[in-house]
């Protein structure tokens, strides 16, 4: 294992969250893509697949975390906002639908058995203004095993190919990856969150480590803001 900085070359807008995103994350998802790829996973509980990541793992009493930072946008050239309108006709969905609905029915009728809805559900209509970054490069730090989180998190390889929300509509786009030798990771993969106190942070309740998704998993733990 060795100190290292991985840089993320973007093309496109990217939709960022508002949490930050670590780079276990991804390195836990390539892992479990390449394992059910392989047919590794068959025999193995799915939650289970990314226990064995190429990062140290640092353990302390209050927890431990695979030493990688989270993604920091290191350019980014402007900040807009994206548009997503839908209106959903419902005369033509009911004339589309002839036929396959019994819009007649038979009495008694259920409360709203026949009602299509705009206003909740598939069919709602919807506007949503979303903030949108044009961001030139992610990086973050670590210390891991170079050829492998390569092999992991390249673009060439098919497992992370974009960063952030909307990605099947083109956003993020990862359009190359490296990963440089740098000693300043020894210290700088702490820039994530912690499940212990550090200097400059502050507390929090969050997960700690892959799934980051699963809030079940949420304990006391502590962040510098300036990673969000």
């Amino acid at each position: 294992m060795e100190p290292l900085r991985v840089e993320f070359d973007l093309t496109g807008e990217a939709i960022l969250s508002g949490f930050p995103l670590h780079l276990d994350a991804l390195v836990a998802y390539a892992v479990t893509e390449e394992a059910l790829q392989e047919g590794r996973a068959d025999d193995t509980p799915i939650r289970q697949v990314a226990n064995d990541l190429p990062l140290a793992r640092i353990e302390r009493d209050e927890g431990w975390v695979w030493a990688a930072s989270a993604l920091e946008r290191t350019e980014v050239l402007q900040h807009g906002i994206r548009g997503w309108i839908r209106t959903t006709d419902i005369d033509q969905m009911a004339r589309d639908a002839g036929g396959i609905l019994n819009l007649q029915g038979t009495p008694p009728y259920k409360p709203f058995q026949h009602v299509l809805s705009t206003g909740s559900g598939h069919f709602r209509n919807y506007k949503i203004h979303t903030p949108t970054q044009q961001i030139v490069r992610m990086t973050a730090w670590c210390i891991g095993d170079e050829e492998q989180l390569y092999d992991l998190l390249s673009p060439e390889s098919g497992f992370v190919k974009s960063i952030g929300k909307m990605r099947r509509n083109g956003h993020g786009r990862i359009l190359e990856m490296r990963i440089i030798p740098d000693p300043e990771a020894e210290t700088r993969w702490t820039r994530r969150i912690l499940p212990w106190k550090a200097p400059g942070t502050v507390p929090i309740e969050a997960v700690t480590h892959p799934p980051y998704w699963d809030i079940t998993q949420r304990q006391m733990a502590w962040v510098d803001p300036a990673i969000f």
